[in-house]
């Protein structure tokens, strides 16, 4: 009986520590974390020799500007090894009040090559229809300090190795 009880309570802490948790970690297709990052808004720029190997949704936190998106998303692509980061479509979401950024990934299981496989923006529809009107973001707001979305802006993106 002493055993058992003994046997118990290493069970029972693992258990209460996966409770208590933080949330789960990124377990996608990484990289060796890069230095720096190159952002493209259109499709069509992406060389021939560029990966896809992380396709993502990010909820920026509310009351952002677009200095404080690019920084996150670039920290956030250098940290899972893009060096080319795809930024898609964004809209407004008015009824989310995050004071932290969010990354919610949908795959890909493997990379592939972007120009000969990629599809489109085909991934998070259940998510992407819970926003809002879109938003423009692009080069002029991309970075911009002066520029301030009051509400959490639900961002597409895809996340690029590309070879030298």
């Amino acid at each position: 009986m002493k055993n058992t009880k003994l046997f118990l309570i290493p069970v029972l802490l693992f258990f209460i520590s996966a409770c208590a948790s933080s949330p789960e970690s990124y377990e996608g297709i990484k990289h060796p974390q890069t230095t720096s990052v190159n952002v493209s808004f259109q499709e069509q720029t992406i060389s021939d020799t560029c990966s896809a190997f992380a396709h993502l949704l990010m909820h920026s936190k509310g009351q952002s500007t677009g200095q404080d998106i690019a920084v996150a998303m670039r920290t956030e692509a250098m940290d899972k090894g893009a060096n080319l980061l795809l930024i898609g479509m964004a809209r407004e979401v008015t009824d989310e009040e995050l004071t932290n950024n969010i990354f919610d990934y949908y795959g890909p299981k493997y990379s592939y090559t972007f120009n000969k496989t990629w599809l489109g923006w085909k991934f998070g529809f259940t998510d992407w229809n819970r926003g809002d009107r879109l938003i423009g973001l692009g080069t002029d707001t991309w970075g911009n300090s002066k520029i301030h979305f009051q509400n959490s802006l639900l961002i597409q993106a895809v996340l690029l190795h590309c070879e030298d």
